[in-house]
């Protein structure tokens, strides 16, 4: 996976829609645009209200944790189906 600033570069610099780096990079959608909201902000100068800069270790958590929720979301779903 990409690093934050990577990720959003596919974005801004090689033209990809947001619907096409987040399945590119496997990551919520609902995420990236906070993250390309959040960024866009801290190159302006400011941190948006109720938020912190977002460490590269802090990204890297919730990509993580982004991926365990779809890894337990697809697990239980073939569980359902063995069952069958």
């Amino acid at each position: 996976m990409q690093s934050l600033n990577g990720s959003i570069k596919l974005v801004t610099d090689k033209g990809y829609s947001i619907s096409q780096a987040c399945q590119e990079l496997d990551v919520a959608e609902t995420s990236f645009r906070r993250w390309l909201s959040q960024v866009k902000a801290e190159h302006q100068g400011c941190v948006l209200a109720g938020s912190k800069p977002i460490s590269p270790e802090q990204q890297r958590i919730r990509e993580l944790e982004d991926r365990i929720r779809v890894l337990e979301e697809d697990r239980l779903i073939l569980k359902k189906l063995q069952r069958f």
